[in-house]
């Protein structure tokens, strides 16, 4: 049995979006695959006492606080540390050479053998070199590529960015070339990464994930879903696009269809594209997501930001939910067009308006999409069918 530090850099708990359900599932694999599992979760705002409850995969988890300032409670100093840092934020946020030391004496005192990253950042927590001469693997997860993000996220700051941007791109090169394995689970990202900064270690390999119980059934219903917050922002800008372009003229033609956007979203996002057949379902649970979403006419996913794998995209497949996604999901959540189509792309607004009234109209169509999408996903995504690929990639 393997021993395992799975390194998080927030709150796992409860589930709320894509990255959170992904590094979950990260959990759920090292599990299956027996290892004893260890964790950190840093820069939480409570003492998560309940965290046995939700995160049972876990033999034992260090829980760590904010340890700097909030811009929102301590704008000056919070500004003042960063500047002076050098770091880019979700770095600084998390430098502490007191829960540093913290962390390398569990690694020691528990014997662990390999330390999983869930992202650059979580390098915060260790000394690569002290880790690589006991031969201590360590392994980083790229969920996206970090710079990328980081100008999707802060683009609407102009100039004002730059400083943070370029920040970014010299922490995650040189942190990504101290691990003894990145795996990128986008393809799209794989090549950039390797290419920009010249890893040698990288691979791809598709996110685990396992297939729903909860499977979609055709119900002739009369809404479709977004599953994703807007106060995210590529989600944000993504969906204001869509909804303009597309879903405005859509429904003008099919005044009936809804559109349910779920999560949490702040009450000025929800003014802003305030309309009869838009509805904020607010943060559901899981239980009562799924539900939602299996009842579902299709799902959208017309993002057109950010980088990594679309986990809304991926947890639809694992349900069998008919799905529109543009094409630059597509690149996170590639297919080979000779396979049977397991979910349409859509490029334009008339490849949606096309897309969207082939589902609404022909039931076959949503009933065909949705058995090539339970192939597909069992194919590339279950765990439990790439068992052993996982195990040389971690082990």
């Amino acid at each position: 049995m393997k021993t395992v530090l799975q390194i998080m850099t927030r709150k796992n708990y409860p589930i709320s979006d894509g990255g959170q359900k992904c590094i979950a599932m990260h959990s759920r694999i090292l599990k299956f695959l027996g290892a004893d599992l260890h964790g950190v979760m840093g820069n939480v705002e409570d003492p998560c006492e309940d965290w046995h409850e939700h995160m049972t995969e876990f033999s034992n988890l260090l829980i760590f606080q904010r340890c700097h300032a909030s811009v929102r409670k301590a704008p000056f100093r919070a500004i003042a540390d960063y500047i002076f840092s050098g770091k880019p934020r979700n770095a600084q946020v998390l430098a502490s050479e007191e829960n540093k030391k913290q962390v390398m004496d569990y690694i020691a005192q528990n014997q662990i053998e390999t330390v999983l990253l869930e992202s650059p950042y979580a390098g915060e927590y260790i000394d690569y070199d002290r880790l690589k001469a006991k031969n201590i693997r360590i392994i980083t997860f790229a969920h996206n590529v970090e710079y990328e993000f980081q100008k999707d996220v802060l683009s609407k700051f102009g100039f004002l960015s730059k400083l943070e941007i370029n920040r970014t791109y010299h922490y995650e090169k040189v942190n990504l070339r101290k691990a003894d394995r990145v795996i990128s689970i986008s393809p799209a990202d794989y090549h950039l990464l390797q290419k920009e900064f010249q890893l040698d270690n990288i691979v791809y390999m598709p996110t685990p994930y396992l297939r729903s119980e909860h499977r979609w059934y055709d119900t002739n219903s009369e809404y479709i879903v977004f599953n994703g917050t807007l106060d995210f922002y590529p989600n944000y800008y993504s969906m204001k696009h869509f909804v303009s372009s597309v879903f405005y003229p859509f429904v003008e033609r099919h005044p009936d269809i809804k559109l349910l956007i779920t999560g949490k979203n702040q009450e000025s996002v929800q003014k802003e594209f305030r309309h009869k057949n838009i509805e904020f379902t607010g943060f559901l649970a899981e239980e009562e997501l799924y539900r939602l979403m299996q009842n579902c006419l299709f799902l959208v996913s017309p993002v057109i930001k950010g980088s990594g794998t679309k986990m809304k995209l991926v947890q639809g497949l694992s349900m069998g939910i008919p799905i529109i996604a543009s094409t630059h999901c597509f690149d996170g959540v590639p297919f080979d067009e000779k396979q049977p189509v397991p979910y349409f792309v859509a490029d334009t607004k008339e490849d949606y308006i096309r897309c969207m009234e082939c589902l609404l109209s022909h039931r076959g169509e949503r009933e065909q999409l949705s058995a090539n999408a339970d192939i597909f996903f069992k194919e590339q995504y279950d765990y439990r069918y790439n068992k052993k690929r996982w195990q040389e990639l971690l082990f």
